[in-house]
């Protein structure tokens, strides 16, 4: 399931463990290479900081993959807000569809 945001996006499933997991996939359409360095950079920093904080799914985490949607906006605090907000909205998602199914089931 896929969530955007102004400068990032995020691909995430549950993975079954007790923590949050990060990929990320920055193209080359961003920019060149110091600029998508510094883009991940940035990810993995915020990532770092908030995952304590991330929102578990019934106790598991999420393995979550970021890209880059728009480099000339990005800034630490833009980052950490963005997927802070898509990481409870994708949390959000399966929790929802979990519940569906579990309507469907019965």
């Amino acid at each position: 399931m896929r969530k955007q945001g102004r400068v990032l996006m995020l691909w995430a499933v549950p993975n079954g463990r007790p923590a949050w997991r990060l990929g990320l996939a920055v193209s080359s359409r961003v920019g060149h290479a110091a600029v998508r360095v510094r883009c991940k950079r940035l990810i993995r920093e915020a990532f770092r900081l908030a995952q304590h904080e991330l929102p578990l799914l019934d106790g598991q985490g999420l393995d979550a993959i970021v890209g880059v949607r728009d480099a000339r906006a990005i800034s630490f605090a833009l980052v950490d807000a963005e997927l802070r907000a898509l990481a409870t909205e994708a949390r959000e998602e399966w929790a929802r569809r979990r519940r569906r199914a579990g309507r469907d089931a019965t």
